[in-house]
Formats: structure tokens, sequence, C-alpha cells
């Protein structure tokens, strides 16, 4: 029994694994609910309510200057003022709905070329870490093992004393005269960075995309 038990437990614990034995992946679905007509469409309409808005404010200013000419009383004045409000007030709020559908439709679409760029930008990144691994015979990646934290390294090592403490701390922030002479006379030799592989050039060029494109992103929502 216990064999079996332990033959079905191994099979289980292969079957998890299973999944994750393919490639990695990495994708985003962004989903687009305004359609192109429909943001058309809120447009059109906008450009009307934006005339409509104008008549209704005109209108408005006419009935006062009546009034204040004498032309009519100040409760016919009050009673055509109310028509024109109520009807600015139902042209406004339709402003307000056909702009969100329009700033709504262009951000999804922008959304939506950001990540159509990143995904294929990663799966070129990707395309090319497999070809590496598969000429260096590298498999799968390495499995990442949890690194001894500071305190545990610590706790390991025997604690020194005060005075010995004291004096590691002096020597430590203490420079050496020689390291002093040569910082003063600058006769250090200079660092002599690495040129870069192709791998990280290619990178370099990755990110650099990816930043112009959030950029472009960004300079939309401040144009909406």
């Amino acid at each position: 029994m216990m064999r079996i038990f332990g033959r079905k437990k191994e099979e289980s614990g292969e079957k998890e694994k299973a999944p994750t034995a393919g490639h990695p992946s990495f994708s985003l679905k962004p989903q687009i609910s305004v359609s192109e007509g429909e943001a058309d469409k809120a447009k059109k309409e906008l450009r009307l309510l934006e005339v409509e808005k104008d008549i209704a404010q005109y209108a408005l200013m006419k009935i006062y200057e009546a009034e204040a000419g004498g032309l009519i009383s100040v409760a016919e004045r009050d009673s055509l003022a109310e028509r024109y409000k109520a009807q600015m007030k139902s042209v406004e709020e339709r402003i307000l709905r056909n702009q969100m559908l329009i700033t709504l439709r262009e951000l999804e679409v922008g959304q939506s070329e950001l990540v159509k760029m990143f995904n294929e930008k990663f799966a070129e990144l990707e395309n090319r870490i497999q070809e590496i691994r598969n000429k260096l015979g590298y498999t799968a990646p390495l499995s990442q093992s949890p690194s001894p934290t500071l305190t545990s390294t610590i706790t390991t090592k025997a604690q020194p004393s005060s005075k010995e403490a004291q004096k590691a701390e002096q020597r430590e922030i203490r420079p050496s005269r020689r390291s002093r002479e040569r910082g003063e006379g600058g006769e250090g030799e200079p660092a002599t960075g690495s040129p870069k592989t192709e791998a990280e050039m290619e990178i370099e060029r990755l990110r650099s995309e990816i930043q112009k494109a959030l950029e472009k992103l960004e300079q939309i929502e401040l144009e909406i």
C-alpha cells in the first residue's frame, strides 16, 4: 500500500510539473470596448452638441437682455430661462458622455499598440535566448535556490568583542597611505569598461523602443 501511495504521489507531482516544462511565454491581451464606428459617431454627435450648446447659451443671454430692457417680466424670464437651462444641462451630459467614449477609444488603441509591440519584442528576445541556450546545451534555466539571509550569516559567525569591533571599523574607515597618495596624485589606473556584447546591445535597443512607446502613450494621455 505504501509503495502504491508513493507511486501515485510521484505521478501526481509529475502531472503538476508538466505544464511548466515548455518554453516560458508572456502575453498581455488588452480589450477594446469602444469600436471605431462608435467613436466616429460620437465625434460627429459631439460637433452638433457643441453647436446646440452655443444656441442654448445665446437664447439665455437674449432672454435676460429682454427682461432687462423691459420687454418681458421677471416671471416670464424665469419661465423661459428654465426651459433653456434644462436643455443645456441635457446637452452638457451628452457632450461629457461622447467625450468619454472618444477618450476611452484613444486610450484603448494606444494601450493595444503598446502591448502588441511589447509582446513582439518579448517574443523576439525569448527566441534569441532559446537559440543561445540550445547552442550551449542549456535545456532549462537554473533553479533559483533561496539565498542565505544576512541575519543567518551573521549568527553563524563568532561575535567579536566591542573593542575588536571598534578597531575593525576604524581599519575599514581609515584609508591606507598608498590609496591616499594614489587618489591625490591621480596615478590610479583608469577603469576600462569591457566592450558591450551583441546581446547587451540588443537589450538596450529593445528598452529604447519600449521607452519611446511609453512616451508616445503618455503624450496621447496629455493631449486627451
